[in-house]
């Protein structure tokens, strides 16, 4: 053997092992950012097919007016709360395309954003087998595609409405606000109190979860009529038997939009390292690691969506009530 064909046979076996060492295709997918990023996938396709489903059959329009009565001020109201809404959701976009920009990368609640924007499709769910909550017709809204999704069964379908940043659609980027505070709170806590693990820190998560979910509710539906829950139980609710009652299952049930989301990012923060969600990214070449963030962050929240909706979908069995008698048209014909 020459001098040369032994450097170049050197060359080749240096070269094995550092080809082995690269984790094989297949094998990067079963990792949680693979999986989360599947799930993601998924969902996208699934909501395409649904919402183009719905506009192939002439739903995107809004709902017509119909003979209801709306005073002036509730109009002005309404008005309000919107430009309201809509501000919040401008801030939260700028907020996280700022941090995004000075990260280098895409945040984790640049992600999230993305995920809550995202998931609005499951919104009809609530509704799915009677009427649980009901936007306020004079908003901006269009038609619900809740015929359109497998299994529903809504009542009244044609007079349901999908309110644009109301309640619906648009309505789930600001809970990100919910996870900020969360996260805040949280974070200053372990500050005082390092000794404690995620098991003590859990219930201040629930409580503060819940504590949000209220006060966003009695905002929304007492402050600014945007939508309201018809048929809650009574008794089992703030302000029950008038048209802006707030069922407490509701309340409890708030705590799954946010509290995992802030516990996944909580742990992160607290132990180092990449979010759980996104571990084993850095096996994927660069130029795909951000867009499976966002897709493992679609996957995340819409299932955290799906859970939070069959709750709603659920909450009648706590037992129902009619219609309050202060039931305004703008809500629902009576």
């Amino acid at each position: 053997m020459t001098a040369e064909e032994g450097s170049s046979m050197s060359e080749q076996l240096e070269f094995v092992p550092h080809h082995h060492g690269e984790p094989r295709r297949a094998a990067r997918w079963v990792s949680p950012v693979g999986l989360w990023s599947a799930l993601g996938i998924a969902v996208l396709l699934f909501q395409a097919v649904v919402l183009g489903r719905w506009i192939a059959a002439g739903g995107l329009h809004a709902v017509p007016d119909g003979d209801y009565q709306i005073s002036t001020g509730r109009a002005a109201l309404t008005w309000v709360g919107q430009a309201l809404m809509f501000a919040i959701i401008l801030t939260c976009v700028a907020v996280v395309t700022y941090r995004s920009k000075k990260a280098g990368e895409i945040t984790f609640d640049a992600t999230i954003v993305i995920g809550f924007g995202l998931s609005f499709w499951l919104a009809p769910l609530s509704n799915a087998r009677d009427l649980i909550a009901i936007g306020n017709r004079y908003a901006l809204n269009v038609t619900t595609w809740g015929p359109y999704l497998p299994g529903w069964d809504g009542p009244a379908p044609q007079l349901q409405v999908e309110t644009v940043v109301a309640a619906s659609i648009l309505m789930y980027i600001p809970v990100i606000t919910w996870v900020w505070a969360q996260l805040w709170l949280m974070t200053r806590v372990s500050r005082h109190r390092p000794q404690w693990g995620m098991l003590r820190l859990t219930p201040i998560f629930l409580l503060t979860g819940a504590l949000l979910d209220a006060i966003f509710e009695i905002v929304l539906v007492v402050g600014l009529g945007m939508y309201n829950y018809p048929s809650a139980n009574q008794e089992l609710a703030l302000f029950g038997g008038h048209w802006y009652q707030i069922p407490l299952g509701h309340v409890i049930a708030g705590i799954l939009l946010s509290t995992p989301t802030a516990m996944v990012w909580h742990y992160a923060n607290r132990h180092g390292g990449e979010i759980p969600l996104f571990r084993g990214v850095t096996a994927f070449p660069a130029r795909a690691r951000n867009w499976l963030r966002i897709l493992s962050a679609i996957g995340f929240t819409n299932l955290v969506m799906f859970g939070w909706m069959l709750i709603s979908m659920n909450t009648t069995l706590l037992g129902t009530d009619p219609m309050p008698a202060d039931m305004p048209g703008w809500l629902w014909p009576r």
